[in-house]
């Protein structure tokens, strides 16, 4: 007879917001999980197409135990994950958006490596980016900055950790709260609130994957990105480190704008920001670069 936690409860979070093209492939990957003792909370974030319906049939076909809930009006990340987690029972606590997926081993993995190192907070692994529109998947692109152990000065300066597939023990969360609902970038202020706690594991195999689709990836709209580092910045303000990122976040905003939209008012937002580095001085390169193209394009069409 199993002795009582020797197989705990994981409880998956399962968050969906028009997914009706992905939620099945998600679902079927927590129904293949090699490690079985799992309930799935389920919320679809009041999606416009078929999410719901495609999400409520493969939840009744996949054996899991589940709950299923639907809002009526879009809420707020952190609202709907507190949401789930105060339905949920599981010891372990994995939230995952039903375009992305899971490896059969992932659950596993990661149940292993909790009894193995019990004093730590959460643990999280690689992922592999799936990219909807090519088919194509590449290895996630933090992998050369993960940490593990205590890193809170490391995680307070960069968000390093992959979100796809972590796992957090429910006493990691009774410890420092839930989801902060006034934060638009939830994962990595909860990170940071850990991480100041507890040390956190890390599985360095690729236990998940996390899907990419052209221009609609929250990650790429800079000025919803920008509302949620100012949050983060103002929040941890009295910590030893804050400047550090404050330089990471500049650093985000040169390449994105140097990349994406070269034009003499990112050039004057760059030029605000700039430091005397290699980095810097190829971004300026690549944005002056860009405003001539541009014009030149423009001459081009125009004649």
């Amino acid at each position: 007879m199993a002795k009582m936690n020797e197989n705990p409860l994981v409880s998956i979070l399962l968050l969906s917001m028009n997914h009706e093209r992905f939620i099945e492939q998600c679902i079927i990957s927590l129904k293949t999980q090699t490690y079985q003792n799992i309930e799935v909370i389920y919320l679809d974030n009041a999606s416009i197409d078929k999410t719901f319906e495609v999400g409520k049939r493969a939840l009744e076909n996949s054996g899991l135990p589940y709950k299923i809930f639907s809002n009526t009006e879009s809420k707020g990340i952190s609202k709907n994950l507190n949401f789930l987690l105060n339905n949920s029972l599981g010891l372990y606590i994995c939230p995952l958006s039903t375009d992305d997926w899971l490896t059969a081993d992932s659950v596993q993995e990661k149940v292993k490596y909790f009894k193995q190192h019990p004093e730590f907070g959460m643990v999280y692994n690689s992922a592999f980016s799936y990219n909807y529109d090519t088919n194509k998947k590449i290895v996630c692109a933090k992998k050369n900055k993960f940490k593990q152990g205590w890193v809170f000065k490391d995680i307070l300066k960069e968000n390093f950790i992959s979100t796809t597939g972590c796992m957090i023990k429910r006493n990691t969360l009774e410890t420092v709260g839930n989801f902060d609902e006034n934060s638009l970038i939830e994962d990595w202020d909860m990170w940071i609130r850990i991480a100041e706690k507890f040390p956190i594991g890390l599985v360095n195999k690729e236990l998940a994957y996390y899907g990419v689709k052209e221009g609609n990836n929250i990650t790429g709209d800079m000025e919803y990105m920008n509302k949620g580092f100012d949050y983060i910045l103002k929040k941890y303000a009295h910590c030893e480190g804050i400047e550090e990122t404050k330089k990471f976040v500049d650093r985000i905003n040169t390449y994105y704008y140097a990349t994406n939209q070269p034009s003499v008012k990112s050039l004057l937002l760059i030029l605000r920001t700039y430091r005397f580095n290699l980095f810097y001085l190829k971004q300026t390169a690549k944005i002056i670069l860009g405003i001539f193209k541009n014009k030149f394009l423009a001459q081009k069409v125009y004649g």
